[in-house]
């Protein structure tokens, strides 16, 4: 082998090194950001396709766009009466602003960290102040205007926790709140078949 192809070879290698470094593609379901030096540059890239960043110097974050889950465990909930009860619980979530969301909690497992301890202390705080059989039975109408003023969107004043069009709507735009219940076959068929 002469010193030409020699050459040749390792400016080729050097040029595929560069293709590959300097291109990279966002999914549809992805969004990313483009760091340099740890520190985000730019705006974040939302749209899906191939783009394009300074190959060595800058790096690629990327984090999704689509609803994600949090399946808490089970937990138990001391009422106002001090009778037990076992929550499960889960909630729905997704990333708006991915630059802001970078800088406050970096990745995806802090994130649900921070989550987990928003969703047990609101769990505790909305069924610790209620009795037992309030919670069960009762008085269920007014735990749910309770959970009205903490997420209007649902609509659960007016639809009392029952599936009404409205409140599908509301889920199927927002997603699910930490207060559905799972096992509820309806809400279970619809979310197969609308996600």
């Amino acid at each position: 082998m002469s010193v030409k192809q020699t050459f040749s070879i390792v400016f080729l290698g050097i040029f595929v090194l560069l293709i590959f470094n300097t291109f990279f593609s966002v999914h549809e379901t992805r969004q990313a950001i483009v760091l340099q030096f740890g520190r985000p540059v730019g705006a974040p890239i939302t749209e899906p396709g191939l783009k394009i960043k300074m190959p060595f110097i800058q790096q690629v974050q990327y984090l999704d766009k689509r609803i994600l889950a949090l399946d808490s465990p089970a937990e138990e909930v001391i009422a106002a009466d001090q009778k037990r009860l076992v929550v499960d619980s889960f909630t729905r979530w997704r990333i708006a602003d991915p630059l802001q969301f970078y800088i406050s909690v970096r990745d995806e497992r802090i994130a649900r960290s921070r989550l987990q301890a928003i969703v047990s202390s609101s769990l505790r705080s909305i069924l610790g102040a209620e009795e037992f059989v309030t919670v069960v039975r009762d008085n269920r109408d007014d735990l749910m205007k309770k959970l009205h003023i903490e997420h209007p969107q649902y609509q659960w004043e007016n639809n009392k926790g029952y599936p009404t069009k409205s409140h599908r709507a509301a889920i199927k735009k927002i997603g699910l709140s930490q207060y559905h219940r799972k096992s509820f076959k309806l809400l279970v068929e619809q979310l197969s078949l609308n996600i």
